[in-house]
C-alpha cells in the first residue's frame, strides 16, 4: 500500500523525458515542439528589435565641445558608419602636446554596443595655476609596428587595435585644447561652463635681432649682424595647417635697396602646433653713405582652412655703420719734393 501511495503521489513529477508524447491539443497535453518554437519567436523578435547589423564599418572620433574651457568636460563620442552585429572596443591613444599628463583625464576605449553607431565618453580637465592655453589630442589606435625579443633575436610584428571589420574614418583623430579659465579680464566667470570662448586663433611675427647693422662684422664669430630672423607663432593651437607669408614694406627714407629678403617667403605652423618652421631671413645692404638709421616694416600674410588671425606688422631697424667726414690713414704722411702720395 505504501509502495502505491508513493507511485500515486508521484506520477506528477515524472521527468519530461518519461513522460508518454501525446500530441493532443484537446488533451492539453505540452508537444515537446513547443519550446524550440519559442525559442525562434524570441530570436525573431530580438532580430527586429534591432536594426540591421553590417559586417565592417569606419570609426571617427569628435568631441562635443572644443576648445574646453579648463576646469570643465565635454563627451568623446566613437562614431561608427554602419552598426555592427557584436559589441566592439575602440582603443584611443592620448598624446600631450602642450598639455601635461594631469591636465585631463586619460581616455583608454570606448564602448559601442551591438547594433548602435555610437559609444562615448566623458573627457575632464583640471584647472591649474598655468596661464597658457593647452592641447592634447586623442586618436583611434590602429595598426602598430612592435619589437619583441625572441630568444635573442628582435622580431618585428604588426598589431591592429581596432576590431574585426572596422577602420580608421576621417577623422581618426581629434585636437582638443584646453582653454584657461582666466579670460585676461577677470575670473569672476571662471566657473561659468557655458561662457563664450573666442577660438580664432592669432598670428604674431617676431624677429631676432630687431635691429641689424648695414655689414657684417668680420671681428665676430657665428654671429650676423647684418640678418634678421622672422618667425611666426599661434596664440593658440589650430586644428589646421597655418601658412604665414612674409613681405617687407620700407619707411621712407628707406627703400627696397636697403635690404634683401630670402628666397623662402612662407613660415609654416602645423596644426597641434603653435611654433613656425621654415627659415625666412631679411639682409641689409651695405653702402658707403652717411644716413640716419632706417627702418622697414615686416608683414605677414596668414591663411588658415580653420580660421585665423594674421599678424600684426613689426618694424626692422638698419642701423647706418658710415661716419660722416674725411678720414686720412696713415696718421702720417711723408712726400718727397716733386712727388705724390695717396
Amino acid at each position: 500500500m505504501h509502495t502505491k501511495q508513493y507511485q500515486e503521489e508521484n506520477r506528477s513529477f515524472r521527468p519530461a523525458s518519461l513522460k508518454p508524447e501525446i500530441h493532443s491539443a484537446r488533451r492539453g497535453v505540452r508537444s515537446p515542439f513547443l519550446p524550440v518554437l519559442g525559442l525562434l519567436l524570441g530570436a525573431l523578435c530580438l532580430a527586429a528589435a534591432v536594426p540591421a547589423s553590417a559586417q565592417s564599418a569606419t570609426v571617427t572620433l569628435s568631441v562635443s565641445q572644443n576648445p574646453i574651457l579648463e576646469g570643465c568636460s565635454a563627451t568623446l563620442f566613437a562614431t561608427l558608419s554602419s552598426p555592427l552585429q557584436n559589441d566592439v572596443r575602440i582603443q584611443v591613444v592620448n598624446t600631450e602636446i602642450t598639455a601635461e599628463f594631469e591636465d585631463f583625464n586619460q581616455v583608454k576605449h570606448i564602448e559601442i554596443a551591438r547594433g548602435q553607431t555610437t559609444g562615448q565618453r566623458l573627457l575632464g580637465t583640471l584647472r591649474d595655476l598655468d596661464t597658457d592655453n593647452e592641447t592634447f589630442r586623442l586618436s583611434v589606435r590602429g595598426e602598430e609596428t612592435i619589437e619583441e625579443v625572441v630568444d635573442g633575436v628582435t622580431v618585428t610584428r604588426t598589431v591592429n587595435w581596432l576590431p574585426e571589420g572596422v577602420t580608421k574614418g576621417d577623422p581618426s583623430s581629434v585636437l582638443v585644447t584646453i582653454w584657461d579659465w582666466w579670460d585676461g579680464v577677470s575670473n569672476s566667470n571662471a566657473d561659468d561652463c557655458t561662457r563664450s570662448i573666442t577660438t580664432t586663433p592669432t598670428v604674431t611675427l617676431s624677429l631676432s635681432p630687431a635691429s641689424i647693422a648695414e655689414a657684417d662684422d668680420p671681428a665676430t664669430t657665428g654671429v650676423e649682424e647684418h640678418r634678421t630672423t622672422v618667425t611666426a607663432s599661434l596664440d593658440v593651437a589650430s586644428s589646421a595647417q597655418t601658412a604665414v607669408t612674409v613681405s617687407v614694406d620700407p619707411d621712407s627714407p628707406a627703400t627696397n635697396s636697403d635690404y634683401s629678403i630670402s628666397a623662402n617667403k612662407v613660415l609654416t605652423i602645423a596644426a597641434g602646433a603653435t611654433a613656425s618652421t621654415g627659415a625666412v631671413t631679411i639682409t641689409a645692404a651695405d653702402n658707403d653713405i652717411d644716413a640716419a638709421d632706417k627702418t622697414v616694416k615686416v608683414k605677414g600674410a596668414a591663411t588658415n582652412t580653420a580660421g585665423v588671425t594674421g599678424p600684426a606688422d613689426v618694424t626692422l631697424t638698419i642701423a647706418d655703420d658710415d661716419t660722416r667726414g674725411v678720414t686720412v690713414s696713415p696718421n702720417s704722411l711723408t712726400v718727397d719734393e716733386g712727388s705724390s702720395a695717396t
